[in-house]
């Protein structure tokens, strides 16, 4: 009816291809951290640029720290509430926008490394 995409049509924008060969890779074949695997299909060397879970990282980080701000805490223990709440704010953070925001680009693993 009116001018928004089809949820299908998005989903087709979001899968995560082999630069190599084109095939389609599951998420979990895919490892977000930079780290080099395999494309099970064509068997070349990938990776995700680790800017791409850096982002997150900082993020989550900053989210942490305006909530335990918000509340008043302040000194040592604005620190520590931080860190405390950085891990859980990263997980319920990364599992929404891992699917919302794929890594702008799977890219080939230099020769040699």
């Amino acid at each position: 009816m009116g001018g928004s995409p089809h949820p299908r049509s998005l989903m087709r924008k979001l899968l995560l291809k082999c630069p190599a060969c084109e095939s389609v890779l599951k998420e979990t074949a895919v490892n977000f951290s930079g780290r080099r695997f395999r494309c099970p299909t064509c068997n070349e060397q990938l990776y995700v640029p680790r800017s791409y879970s850096a982002r997150f990282v900082v993020s989550a980080l900053f989210i942490s720290g305006l909530l335990c701000s918000a509340v008043g805490l302040r000194g040592i223990a604005l620190y520590i509430a931080t860190i405390a709440l950085w891990v859980p704010i990263l997980f319920f953070e990364l599992v929404p926008l891992v699917r919302v925001l794929p890594p702008p680009k799977i890219k080939l693993s230099p020769p040699g490394t």
